[in-house]
């Protein structure tokens, strides 16, 4: 499965980041192999408004089937939701452990959208 994170750089050893719709990075991972599949920077991550439909757009363009995120705001959920991608809470901030967890059955489905963190998030 095609299995998309947001990240703080572009490496399979970057820490998940809390935001998703300015992370910096996507990651996505191939987690059968737990192998990765490609490196993008995040073209929402300085956008004015609008980046987590954004970001869920440019990860929907790369046929990703799961992301795992902490923070996934309202917009960003619906169009996830909408093109039935599976959406998971992380339990740590390492990509491979929470692979792991996902083969286990143990990462916790989102049910619903986290509030975003709007420009709040944004570094600078």
């Amino acid at each position: 499965m095609k299995v998309a994170f947001p990240t703080e750089s572009d490496s399979i050893k970057s820490r998940i980041d809390a935001r998703f719709g300015r992370s910096n990075y996507f990651v996505i991972v191939d987690s059968n192999t737990e192998k990765p599949i490609k490196s993008i920077a995040n073209p929402a991550a300085n956008v004015a408004g609008g980046a987590g439909i954004e970001a869920a757009q440019t990860l929907l363009n790369e046929k990703i089937e799961a992301v795992i995120a902490p923070n996934i705001g309202p917009n960003a959920f619906k169009v996830l939701k909408a093109a039935n991608i599976a959406m998971y809470e992380p339990l740590t901030d390492k990509i491979i452990e929470n692979l792991r967890f996902l083969k286990e059955g143990k990462l916790p489905a989102q049910s619903g959208p986290r509030r975003g963190m709007g420009h709040r998030g944004r570094r600078r």
